[in-house]
């Protein structure tokens, strides 16, 4: 699933980052080790190809805390994602300059 979506990314000439860490947080990361998948730009994309298990579903919960909390845009893509990668990604084709949603200040 991570290389479908990387090739993607690739394929698309979206410039991206792997394994970036999270923003740090006192509360929520405060030992800054939890990394993202990818980073392009502004926004942060997960591949959550395990949430049937429940500590991993509690991690990717975790992240979605932390986005909210910290106000940063993530992506979560599961493997039912990957057939239709466009409907999800397609808008970082159209934003590539800046990196993020076009509805995104």
């Amino acid at each position: 699933g991570e290389k479908t979506i990387d090739d993607w990314l690739t394929a698309h000439k979206i410039e991206h980052e792997k394994e970036v860490p999270y923003p740090y947080d006192l509360t929520t990361n405060p030992d800054n080790r939890s990394r993202m998948d990818w980073k392009v730009g502004e926004v942060f994309i997960e591949y959550a190809g395990m949430m049937i298990e429940p500590d991993y579903r509690r991690k990717m919960d975790w992240k979605v805390g932390l986005s909210t909390k910290m106000n940063f845009y993530l992506v979560i893509l599961e493997p039912e994602d990957l057939e239709c990668i466009e409907k999800k990604l397609g808008f970082l084709i159209d934003s590539r300059i800046e990196g993020k949603p076009k509805d995104q200040k």
